[in-house]
Order: C-alpha cells, then sequence, then structure tokens
C-alpha cells in the first residue's frame, strides 16, 4: 500500500532542501518532518507559522492546517517574530 504524502509538505522540504534541514530550521526532528510528509501528524501552529515565514509565503500555514483561521495564524505570526527578535 501506497503512503499518502502531504503535497505542501513536500514542496516545503523541497524549499528547504531535505527533511535534515527543515527540521534543523526549525528546530524538530527529522522524524517529526517525516510524520508530517507522511500525513501522521500535523505541524503545531507555531511550526505552520514558521514554514511560512520561512518559504517567503510560497508555503501558507492555512494549507497545513485549513482548521485554523487566518487571523488566528496572524496573531501566531506576530508572537514568533516578538520572541524570535526580542
Amino acid at each position: 500500500m501506497k503512503k499518502k504524502l502531504n503535497p505542501n509538505i513536500q514542496e516545503a522540504i523541497s524549499i528547504f532542501g531535505t527533511q535534515q534541514k527543515m527540521a534543523n530550521k526549525l528546530n524538530v526532528s527529522q522524524t517529526a518532518v517525516y510524520k508530517w510528509l507522511y500525513c501522521l501528524r500535523k505541524p503545531s501552529p507555531e511550526n505552520a507559522v514558521k514554514i511560512q515565514v520561512m518559504t517567503n509565503s510560497k508555503i501558507k500555514a492555512t494549507d497545513l492546517l485549513p482548521s485554523y483561521r487566518d487571523d488566528f495564524f496572524i496573531s501566531k505570526l506576530k508572537s514568533v517574530f516578538s520572541s524570535e527578535i526580542g
């Protein structure tokens, strides 16, 4: 049986280069990225926002987690930036 791939995560991996490079940039394990890729788990809202930022919005956080609204991600985006800057 062929495993289902998440096309958004697959594209993100291609942007980062490898699963390991993506994991390093997001400060998660390569296993976490593998699980996202094979639809075994979903990225956290914070990681979804980081993926959007680090891919210059080629991958949208709402594409990774469609059940969340855009205004939720805007507030998460602000908190990600403020915590990384300050």
